[in-house]
């Protein structure tokens, strides 16, 4: 019994770490499409799942606080080489933004049947309304 749930274990491991490539599939190179991503990429989920700690609480209501980021869409539709750009409040925001953009998945959009692959700069906002 011991053996079968330790099998199990392992097979959920592995297939959980195999689901999205170590490597961007990149079926063309990657071209920018800062200003125009709805024209090549839409995301399949518009409600990002952002849970805030304290710390981070606490500067929204404090402050307005900005993310740029830069980060490839591959053909799969998945999201790699993710860089802070620029930030008004270093680190506190950083691996939230990171982790939620490699959850991340891209449908190709209907101008892009080629499924070109793409790098993006996009601001994100931080603040309590």
């Amino acid at each position: 019994m011991q053996r079968l749930l330790v099998l199990v274990l392992v097979s959920l491991v592995v297939g959980a770490c195999s689901s999205i490539p170590k490597e961007p599939v990149l079926n063309s190179k990657p071209i920018s499409a800062t200003g125009n991503i709805s024209q090549y990429w839409v995301s399949q989920d518009d409600q990002p799942d952002n849970y805030y700690n304290r710390a981070q609480l606490r500067v929204m209501s404090q402050k307005h606080v900005y993310v740029i980021v830069s980060y490839l869409i591959d053909s799969n539709g998945n999201v790699y080489e993710v860089t802070i750009e620029e930030t008004n409040h270093k680190g506190l925001f950083d691996e939230l933004v990171v982790e939620s953009l490699q959850k991340r998945k891209f449908i190709p959009a209907k101008t892009n049947p080629s499924r070109q692959p793409v790098y993006n700069l996009s601001r994100l906002d931080f603040g309590m309304e």
